[in-house]
Parts: C-alpha cells; structure tokens; sequence
C-alpha cells in the first residue's frame, strides 16, 4: 500500500466525518478555504455512516436516554434497599 500526505488527508476527513465530526470544523482543522473539496469526502460516506451519527446525534435518542437515566435513579432513590 502506497501512502502519501494526501493519503493521509483524505484518511483522516473520511475518518473523523464517520466518527461524528462536524464538516465546518474538518475545514478549520484541514485549512479548506471552502467546503469544495468536503464534499468529495462527504460524498464517500455510506448511508450507515450517515445512520451512525443520526444515532449519536438524534433528538429523540438522547431525550430517551436522559429520561431513561432520570426513571433509574429515580427508581433507586425510592427503593434504595434493593
């Protein structure tokens, strides 16, 4: 395998989009003057990735994790000799 700066570029955009990175803040970390060359990156991200952050990142999930965790200690807080 043949690596390069750009390799390494192109590795680390793909990389940090999958784990949840925002695009604006890959342009300040990669020196981007503008989104152009973003969306090549983006446009290599798969609709799972795409399903990984939403999980992440949703509304919903994380209204349905606080409550989850708000119901739990609420339940061991009343019934603290479980």
């Amino acid at each position: 395998m043949r690596w390069s700066p750009h390799t390494f570029r192109n590795t680390f955009a793909i990389n940090y989009l999958r784990a949840g990175g925002d695009p604006f803040t890959l342009q300040i970390f990669g020196g981007w003057e503008d989104l152009k060359m973003l969306r090549h990156y983006i446009a290599a991200l798969k609709v799972e990735d795409a399903f990984s952050v939403h999980q992440k990142a949703s509304p919903a999930n994380l209204l349905y994790s606080y409550l989850s965790n708000l119901c739990k200690t609420v339940f061991l807080a009343n019934h603290s000799s479980c």
